[in-house]
Protein backbone atom coordinates (compact mmCIF):
# COMPACT_ATOMS: atom_id res chain seq x y z
CA UNK A 1 0.00 0.00 0.00
CA UNK A 2 2.52 2.05 1.01
CA UNK A 3 4.45 1.66 -2.66
CA UNK A 4 1.04 2.37 -4.12
CA UNK A 5 0.75 5.69 -2.75
CA UNK A 6 4.55 6.85 -3.67
CA UNK A 7 3.78 5.54 -6.62
CA UNK A 8 0.57 8.10 -7.11
CA UNK A 9 2.55 11.15 -5.53
CA UNK A 10 5.53 10.49 -8.18
CA UNK A 11 3.17 10.38 -10.85
CA UNK A 12 0.99 13.13 -9.69
CA UNK A 13 4.39 14.93 -9.68
CA UNK A 14 5.40 14.93 -13.17
CA UNK A 15 1.77 15.03 -14.08
CA UNK A 16 2.38 18.70 -12.76
CA UNK A 17 5.66 19.45 -14.25
CA UNK A 18 4.45 18.20 -17.25
CA UNK A 19 1.42 21.00 -17.30
CA UNK A 20 3.65 23.48 -15.96
CA UNK A 21 6.40 22.50 -19.04
CA UNK A 22 3.91 22.93 -21.36
CA UNK A 23 2.22 26.17 -19.59
CA UNK A 24 5.83 27.62 -20.08
CA UNK A 25 5.95 26.59 -24.25
CA UNK A 26 2.32 27.52 -25.06
CA UNK A 27 3.15 31.46 -23.19
CA UNK A 28 6.67 31.36 -25.15
CA UNK A 29 4.79 30.62 -28.35
CA UNK A 30 2.03 33.55 -27.70
CA UNK A 31 4.39 35.87 -26.35
CA UNK A 32 7.00 35.70 -29.64
CA UNK A 33 4.20 36.04 -31.60
CA UNK A 34 3.03 39.11 -30.25
CA UNK A 35 6.59 40.21 -29.95
CA UNK A 36 7.21 39.57 -34.20
CA UNK A 37 4.04 41.80 -34.84
CA UNK A 38 4.81 44.08 -32.92
CA UNK A 39 8.69 44.29 -34.40
CA UNK A 40 6.69 44.16 -37.94
CA UNK A 41 4.38 47.30 -37.04
CA UNK A 42 7.41 48.98 -35.31
CA UNK A 43 9.15 48.39 -38.96
CA UNK A 44 6.67 49.42 -40.84
CA UNK A 45 5.71 52.90 -39.35
CA UNK A 46 9.62 53.82 -39.65
CA UNK A 47 9.59 52.49 -43.59
CA UNK A 48 6.63 55.05 -43.82
CA UNK A 49 7.92 57.95 -42.43
CA UNK A 50 11.59 57.45 -44.05
CA UNK A 51 9.41 57.06 -47.00
CA UNK A 52 7.63 60.12 -46.41
CA UNK A 53 10.15 62.33 -46.89
CA UNK A 54 10.01 61.53 -50.84
CA UNK A 55 7.01 60.45 -51.78
CA UNK A 56 5.98 64.67 -50.87
CA UNK A 57 7.35 65.44 -54.05
CA UNK A 58 5.54 63.07 -56.05
CA UNK A 59 3.43 64.47 -59.15
CA UNK A 60 4.81 67.91 -58.24
CA UNK A 61 6.05 70.54 -60.68
CA UNK A 62 6.94 72.82 -58.70
CA UNK A 63 10.17 71.93 -57.14
CA UNK A 64 12.54 74.40 -55.81
CA UNK A 65 16.35 73.37 -56.09
CA UNK A 66 16.45 74.01 -52.01
CA UNK A 67 13.94 71.17 -51.77
CA UNK A 68 16.47 68.77 -54.25
CA UNK A 69 19.54 70.21 -51.76
CA UNK A 70 17.25 68.89 -48.50
CA UNK A 71 16.37 65.45 -50.25
CA UNK A 72 20.17 65.14 -50.84
CA UNK A 73 21.10 66.07 -47.78
CA UNK A 74 18.29 63.56 -46.14
CA UNK A 75 19.57 60.83 -47.90
CA UNK A 76 23.16 61.16 -47.61
CA UNK A 77 22.31 61.77 -43.62
CA UNK A 78 20.42 58.40 -43.32
CA UNK A 79 22.20 56.36 -45.92
CA UNK A 80 19.78 54.25 -46.51
CA UNK A 81 21.15 53.58 -50.04
CA UNK A 82 18.31 56.29 -51.41
CA UNK A 83 19.53 57.46 -54.96
CA UNK A 84 18.60 60.77 -56.06
CA UNK A 85 18.63 61.25 -59.95
CA UNK A 86 18.98 65.14 -61.22
CA UNK A 87 18.25 64.48 -65.10
CA UNK A 88 20.22 67.45 -66.07
CA UNK A 89 23.36 66.50 -64.30
CA UNK A 90 22.63 62.42 -66.13
CA UNK A 91 24.52 61.28 -62.64
CA UNK A 92 23.68 59.64 -59.23
CA UNK A 93 23.73 62.91 -57.22
CA UNK A 94 24.36 60.95 -53.72
CA UNK A 95 27.26 59.71 -54.66
CA UNK A 96 28.77 62.41 -56.97
CA UNK A 97 28.51 64.90 -54.07
CA UNK A 98 30.85 62.27 -51.62
CA UNK A 99 31.79 63.80 -48.11
CA UNK A 100 34.41 66.01 -49.01
CA UNK A 101 32.77 68.11 -51.98
CA UNK A 102 29.70 68.18 -50.86
CA UNK A 103 28.99 72.03 -49.96
CA UNK A 104 30.81 73.08 -52.74
CA UNK A 105 29.04 71.15 -55.22
CA UNK A 106 25.59 72.37 -53.29
CA UNK A 107 26.90 75.34 -53.94
CA UNK A 108 27.36 75.33 -57.62
CA UNK A 109 23.98 73.60 -58.07
CA UNK A 110 22.00 76.35 -56.24
CA UNK A 111 23.80 79.29 -58.17
CA UNK A 112 23.37 77.48 -61.70
CA UNK A 113 19.57 76.53 -60.90
CA UNK A 114 19.34 80.50 -59.06
CA UNK A 115 20.41 82.16 -62.03
CA UNK A 116 18.64 80.37 -64.44
CA UNK A 117 15.41 80.08 -62.54
CA UNK A 118 14.51 76.35 -62.88
CA UNK A 119 12.13 74.33 -61.02
CA UNK A 120 11.72 70.50 -61.23
CA UNK A 121 9.51 67.98 -61.59
CA UNK A 122 9.60 64.78 -59.57
CA UNK A 123 9.79 62.12 -62.74
CA UNK A 124 9.44 58.84 -60.55
CA UNK A 125 9.88 57.12 -57.11
CA UNK A 126 10.62 53.20 -57.23
CA UNK A 127 10.19 51.54 -54.39
CA UNK A 128 10.36 48.03 -55.09
CA UNK A 129 10.73 46.03 -51.51
CA UNK A 130 8.56 49.11 -49.72
CA UNK A 131 11.34 51.44 -48.74
CA UNK A 132 12.25 54.53 -51.78
CA UNK A 133 15.18 53.17 -53.65
CA UNK A 134 15.13 56.32 -56.15
CA UNK A 135 13.60 59.85 -56.72
CA UNK A 136 14.39 61.31 -60.15
CA UNK A 137 13.92 64.96 -61.05
CA UNK A 138 13.96 66.58 -64.30
CA UNK A 139 14.13 70.30 -65.02
CA UNK A 140 11.18 72.18 -66.36
CA UNK A 141 11.63 73.75 -69.45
Amino acid sequence: MENASKALVIAAGVLLGIMVLSMGVLLRVTLQGTADTYIATLDANEIKKYNSNFTVFEGREDITPQEIVTVISFARETNRGTKVIIEQYDSDIVNTWNTNDFESAKAEFLQVNVTNKWTYTCTGIEAPNGLVTTISFSVND
